[in-house]
């Protein structure tokens, strides 16, 4: 299952603590550092209350768990986030963009690169290699 929010949808939800370790933290004053002291709290935290702060390709995004590439940083929340689910949370959002962010029709996650299945269908570029698999397969 998949779970979109946006950064105020989360921060509602998921209740982030604030970083008592630095008095001029980012997000609300709730993020950690990736180093030092402020990481070091973070890892001894209920690994289940661990989201990680998270640039892809100059978008932000903030990812359930413990991640290391491309962390810009950590967070705690009060309420621990469900291993059953994969969440999608959207920190930055150009709204330049935002007519090429739509949902893939096959899987839902929102993509900017996208593309029509051979039904007029908008589809990720994940279920489309998915599709042509199936259909070399059944091809085969």
């Amino acid at each position: 299952m998949l779970l979109e929010l946006n950064y105020d949808e989360w921060f509602d939800k998921f209740k982030p603590l604030i970083n008592t370790l630095d008095d001029n933290a980012n997000y609300d004053g709730c993020m950690f550092e990736t180093y030092g002291a402020e990481a070091e709290h973070v890892s001894v935290a209920p690994a289940n209350k661990i989201w990680t702060l998270v640039d892809c390709d100059g978008e932000l995004f903030i990812s359930e768990g413990w991640h290391f590439v491309n962390r810009m940083g950590y967070f705690i929340t009060e309420i621990p986030f469900d291993s059953k689910i994969e969440y999608n949370i959207y920190v930055s959002y150009d709204k330049e963009y935002d007519e090429e962010w739509k949902p893939c029709d096959m899987c839902g996650l929102h993509e900017m690169d996208w593309n029509m299945s051979p039904n007029d269908n908008l589809i990720c570029n994940t279920c489309e290699e998915e599709m042509l698999e199936e259909m070399e397969q059944e091809h085969a």
